[in-house]
């Protein structure tokens, strides 16, 4: 049982204690900004492996955007999308069908927690549809507590306009049924 001390004013000690995780907070936010800031101007510098062919960009808002494109790797070749914020991938999906379709949360981070191959969240859809269809509903449905949990806080600060956003999946899941259907 937590019991909280009373002041003799009657006022509970919460406030002050949420006062202090905000000042916090926003301390480690201003100690991280300057690696985020140099990690964006090396990926700005570095380009993206040539692994992701026939790629659509769907803009969202300034600093949002959807990617949606064909993609051949080792472990399998399918539709992909990927939500990018203030240049962060904040979730990716492999639409690769009922063996290798997965997800990734944070895949940025995968390199310095974990390796890639250990990160992947295999879809519980076996095909290649059932896997887009959910990448949609994630990407329209929980998109926003996915940026909020970034360690990133150019990502953490960023609001997404939920109209906007369900009209670029909608325009990409388009596109990727579209290459879907191409290279069966």
């Amino acid at each position: 049982m937590i019991v909280h001390s009373v002041k003799k004013s009657g006022r509970s000690k919460i406030p002050s204690l949420r006062i202090a995780a905000l000042i916090v907070s926003a301390i480690r936010d201003l100690v991280v900004l300057p690696f985020y800031g140099l990690r964006l101007v090396v990926k700005r510098l570095r380009p993206h492996p040539g692994h992701r062919s026939e790629l659509r960009q769907f803009d969202v808002q300034p600093g949002v955007r959807i990617l949606a494109f064909w993609k051949v790797v080792v472990n399998g070749t399918g539709p992909g999308m990927v939500c990018v914020v203030a240049e962060d991938e904040v979730l990716r999906f492999d639409c690769f069908g009922k063996r290798d379709g997965h997800y990734h949360i944070h895949p940025a981070s995968e390199s310095v927690i974990y390796s890639a191959a250990s990160y992947r969240l295999r879809f519980m859809e076996e095909t290649m549809q059932g896997q887009i269809d959910r990448a949609a509903f994630e990407l329209t449905s929980n998109v926003g507590a996915h940026v909020q949990r970034s360690s990133n806080p150019f990502v953490r600060w960023k609001r997404i306009d939920q109209e906007k956003l369900a009209a670029a999946v909608e325009a990409a899941t388009q596109h990727i049924r579209s290459l879907m259907d191409a290279h069966r």
